[in-house]
């Protein structure tokens, strides 16, 4: 079904990406407002209700502006049902699984797909990839078999509105002109759209904003990499993980296990190092601004307490010759013992499912650096040990 992807995107939008004159005085883009949109979406005499934008988008009103259409997709971050991972939703799954079929597509099958994304904008009618694969399915059942040509050019349109919105926030070319997304599946939908192949992804901060840094390979507009702005993803991923911005951690209490989110400082104090129920305090958990350099000495400047460990879980560059970036937990540990083990499992997104993976125990006050794609946002650290099963 993969002619169906690029008749879409030759239907669909005109797109065209290219660096703007530099203007000292006034900035080209739209950039969200998201302090107004907070306080406006939820004030039911405003224009900017978010009840009322739903409703004039889901009638295709196209007299809207485009605030207002910013309102309505960079809104959904204030509502109860918004998810920063909408990307990897059961909907979109069951989508992906039609379409990868290797057999001839039926018309059950397009009838599928734009049930699946009617029940998904019926959860989040302000994501775009729903009209996308609505868009998809009814063009090829009109093509084919007969379908709702009205219908086919309402979700066109509705997937337009989208689309412009986020483009007109900005055109990735640096940090100030990043796009503005609130979902990380965005991000490749617009670099679909543009015609880009991935090759590599960071994360970084600047000026309290967060960042995906991602690099392209060659291609007609001459850009090696494009920033979108994720402060709403990374916000509600700190949230979900920290239970706030900034933590205050119990120092009595203590835990099995901590979860980071990508762009984490933490110093933890082993209790029970036993490889049954071992225990720890997390004494300190920070993010991290900048992209690492592995073997930097300043980040192991300070001396590490007794029975205490302190890492990292950033982007990080392996060797100052390298320009790769990978996702790199680093720590140093002061423990009792020579030996210090743990378990580590790593998730590809807020909602998926952690996976295993392995490491071997290190000597004490060394440096250990295991590291994972780029794509991976989250760690999961427990059963922190000084001992170990023999085999």
């Amino acid at each position: 079904m993969k002619y169906l992807i690029t008749l879409f995107l030759a239907l669909c939008v005109g797109v065209c990406l290219c660096a703007q004159e530099a203007d000292s005085t006034q900035s080209p883009f739209l950039r969200p407002d998201y302090a107004f949109f907070e306080n406006a979406c939820a004030d039911s005499t405003s224009d900017y209700y978010y009840p009322k934008l739903a409703a004039r988008f889901a009638q295709v009103d196209t007299s809207m502006t485009m605030k207002e259409l910013q309102a309505f997709y960079y809104g959904q971050v204030f509502q109860p049902s918004y998810s920063p991972y909408g990307g990897v939703a059961k909907e979109y799954d069951a989508i992906r699984a039609i379409m990868g079929k290797e057999e001839e597509p039926t018309r059950q099958d397009f009838d599928s797909i734009v049930l699946l994304a009617e029940q998904h904008i019926a959860k989040n009618p302000a994501d775009p990839m729903a009209y996308y694969y609505k868009f998809i399915g009814l063009n090829a059942i009109c093509q084919n078999m007969g379908g709702d040509t009205v219908e086919r050019s309402r979700a066109q349109e509705q997937f337009q509105m989208l689309f412009y919105a986020i483009k007109a926030s900005g055109n990735g070319m640096n940090v100030q002109d990043a796009f503005y997304v609130v979902n990380t599946a965005h991000e490749y939908m617009m670099l679909n759209l543009y015609g880009f192949d991935v090759t590599g992804q960071a994360l970084i901060s600047e000026g309290r904003h967060s960042y995906d840094l991602m690099f392209v390979d060659e291609n007609q507009y001459g850009v090696d990499s494009l920033y979108f702005n994720i402060d709403p993803v990374f916000y509600q991923l700190s949230k979900v993980l920290f239970g706030d911005e900034s933590p205050d951690f119990d120092p009595k209490k203590k835990v099995t296990s901590i979860e980071l989110p990508i762009g984490t400082k933490f110093v933890l104090e082993l209790v029970k190092t036993k490889r049954q129920e071992s225990t720890f305090r997390i004494v300190a958990m920070e993010k991290v601004s900048d992209t690492l350099m592995a073997h930097d000495p300043k980040l192991f400047a300070d001396p590490i307490a007794k029975g205490q460990m302190v890492g990292y879980f950033a982007p990080t560059h392996l060797s100052e010759k390298s320009s790769k970036v990978f996702n790199c937990l680093i720590f140093k540990s002061n423990a009792k013992k020579d030996m210090l083990f743990m378990d580590t499992e790593i998730r590809y997104g807020s909602f998926s499912d952690y996976e295993s993976t392995s490491n071997s125990g290190i000597p004490r006050g060394t440096l250990m650096n295991e590291m994972w794609p780029s794509t991976v946002k989250s760690l999961r650290i427990s059963n922190i040990r000084t001992q170990e099963k023999k085999p």
